[in-house]
């Protein structure tokens, strides 16, 4: 574990650990308008991809759906914006099982 999202040594491990190979997660916890939290953890894969979860359970305005949310997304293109996690590179369905 690498810790959260704002932390910049926080970053800096987890991208050291996606570039060789090895796991990590980062946190982030981001408020909607009206303050409810979501949270999203990055997972890095030995694969070199990234798992990606989202948690807005506590959402209690969202659009409906799915309160959690898992993803794995290509690591290129993956980057911080402020203190959330996002990531520009392609995502599909989890490619591991529960």
């Amino acid at each position: 574990m690498c810790g959260w999202a704002d932390n910049q040594l926080a970053v800096d491990c987890f991208s050291s650990a996606l570039g060789e190979g090895r796991g990590a997660e980062l946190f982030s916890r981001n408020v909607t308008v009206e303050g409810d939290p979501i949270y999203e953890i990055a997972r890095a894969t030995p694969k070199g991809d990234i798992d990606m979860y989202t948690d807005s359970s506590r959402d209690t305005f969202g659009a409906g759906g799915e309160a959690f949310r898992v993803r794995t997304c290509e690591a290129e293109g993956f980057r911080i914006v402020g203190d959330g996690i996002f990531s520009t590179g392609e995502c599909g369905p989890a490619s591991f099982g529960w």
